[in-house]
């Protein structure tokens, strides 16, 4: 084969390879986000747990508190209440850069599939060339011995 002719560019698969290893990266944050909110929302429901339990103790339980114990009952509830505001405010944080992270995903997949179009039409584009010329010799043989067989 002569460097003339025309020959599949190795750039195309170089850059879908590289445009898929992204997908792969964004998915791979994609599913550490997930695991990170399912994790908050456990903790979240553990607290209030925590908070309820606390707040209502089972039948039998009820003690008779002071005026101090009541004082402290009173703050822990608050600070379970804030803990549990700061891990639900953090749950809302974790789904906004889930969509983030989603749509940067969907970016790249586009951009993935873009550079295998180009590769499949680079492709397709070389094997056309390649037809036409194999045509354009089979022609040129078809003229040459029709001229030959007409001499003779």
């Amino acid at each position: 084969m002569s460097s003339d002719q025309p020959q599949v560019r190795e750039c195309w698969s170089v850059l879908a390879n590289q445009a898929q290893e992204k997908v792969t990266r964004i998915q791979s944050e994609i599913n550490q986000i997930r695991e990170h909110i399912l994790s908050l929302e456990a903790s979240h429901a553990r607290v209030r747990d925590m908070v309820n339990d606390y707040l209502n103790p089972a039948k039998g339980q009820q003690v008779m508190m002071g005026m101090q114990e009541m004082h402290d009952a009173r703050q822990f509830a608050t600070q379970m209440t804030e803990l549990m505001n700061r891990i639900q405010n953090d749950i809302v944080k974790s789904k906004q850069v889930l969509e983030n992270t989603q749509a940067r995903r969907i970016k790249a997949d586009q951009e993935r599939l873009k550079m295998e179009a180009l590769m499949e039409q680079d492709r397709q584009s070389v094997a056309a060339y390649h037809r036409k010329k194999e045509q354009a010799i089979l022609d040129a043989t078809g003229l040459i011995q029709f001229n030959l067989g007409a001499n003779a």
